[in-house]
């Protein structure tokens, strides 16, 4: 219920406030499938939530949890924590658990935020679990939440935002397991980054 809420009101403000766009929507898949996204903002779980026709699960840093009544807002919005800089093994098994129940989960696979549009190198957590689990990956771009609360702004600016979509990727069976992965990674990255040329924000 909370959810359903949350998305009927972030729907409304984005299309007023962001006049936000979606393109691509054909290329995702039905069932499980692990969304790989580019990290400007906080807002970024809220606009692939409204990108996509069912609900997604996400991983969220383990700090953000710990804010009374935020930490709780967020579990109801289906995100899971991960602790960073250390192998979370359990945030690993969440993820899997919820993809071989069916569920979209959103990975970051930046590790962190980047405000502008340039990319890190992607960590192979992702594409990991999406090994394991045996589900596609879609490539997802954000353009525009980074512009919202620029470094050093004092009040939110209100840009266009935008979601595309990008053909799944699957993993070559004939390669070896840490070569398929590695292989995938850096082919989800460079895919982001084409998608992120493309899509007007």
């Amino acid at each position: 219920m909370i959810y359903g809420l949350t998305k009927v009101v972030s729907a409304i403000l984005f299309a007023v406030l962001f006049r936000f766009r979606v393109k691509g929507r054909g290329f995702v898949p039905e069932g499980a499938m692990v969304l790989v996204s580019n990290h400007q903002s906080y807002l970024d779980p809220v606009a692939v939530g409204l990108a996509m026709p069912r609900p997604v699960y996400f991983i969220a840093k383990e700090e953000l949890f710990r804010i009374p009544v935020f930490g709780w807002f967020i579990r109801q919005l289906h995100a899971f924590p991960i602790k960073r800089g250390v192998a979370d093994r359990q945030v690993m098994k969440t993820a899997i658990k919820h993809l071989r129940q069916g569920r979209p989960v959103l990975i970051f696979p930046e590790g962190t935020r980047h405000r502008d549009d340039g990319m890190a190198a992607g960590f192979p957590g992702a594409a990991f679990i999406a090994y394991k689990a045996g589900v596609p990956l879609v490539p997802t771009a954000i353009k525009g939440t980074g512009d919202v609360f620029p470094s050093g702004a004092r009040f939110p600016r209100f840009p266009k935002i935008s979601v595309a979509f990008g053909e799944p990727v699957t993993f070559d069976a004939s390669a070896d397991k840490k070569q398929a992965i590695d292989e995938t990674t850096q082919r989800l990255m460079d895919d982001l980054k084409s998608l992120l040329t493309a899509v007007e924000a």
